[in-house]
């Protein structure tokens, strides 16, 4: 049993790697939110006053729900849930899709490529927010922008040129 597990744990792709620490981060970013709201003056690990790092305060803010932002959903509706779910969900699906095989391979492969566009789309515009409307840094608001490119840089490079076995299957 111990050996199908490292096994599985060694053969993840890249997408998944990054997929893990997506997780850890949206665990978190949603663990902070849940604080901040439930205490007022919670100082996450995240919040560095001396810098102007608040990921609190971002967490906190109109555009930490994005479903009730863009008015996909009311705001208080069930599905209205923190942008740390929606992370959650991309980064769970992302580590998951490779094991499930009853999916065709292209429509994965495009379907994650789609996938971590949106990803990309959403944290350009969160970006953007952080920076020009809230005027602040967030941590772990940056750190899954880059989990989400190097998803994107990998997911890309799958559509593009396939996997390390299909390239080795053709050749052979």
């Amino acid at each position: 049993m111990t050996s199908v597990v490292v096994s599985n744990v060694l053969i993840m792709n890249g997408i998944q790697w990054a997929s893990v620490f997506g997780l850890l981060l949206s665990f978190y970013a949603l663990y902070v939110e849940h604080q901040a709201v439930a205490m007022p003056g919670y100082k996450a690990a995240c919040d560095i006053e001396s810098l102007g790092v608040s990921c609190s305060k971002v967490f906190k803010s109109k555009y930490g729900r994005m479903m009730s932002y863009f008015g996909v959903v009311p705001n208080g509706h069930a599905l209205d849930q923190p942008n740390a779910v929606l992370g959650i969900a991309f980064y769970g699906i992302a580590l998951l899709l490779p094991k499930m095989k009853f999916i065709p391979k292209g429509v994965r492969t495009l379907g994650m490529w789609l996938a971590s566009c949106v990803s990309c789309a959403s944290s350009a515009w969160l970006g953007y927010i952080l920076v020009n409307v809230l005027h602040d840094i967030c941590i772990v608001c940056v750190s899954t922008y880059v989990v989400n490119a190097i998803i994107f840089f990998f997911s890309t490079r799958e559509l593009l040129c396939g996997s390390k076995k299909s390239v080795k299957a053709k050749g052979d």
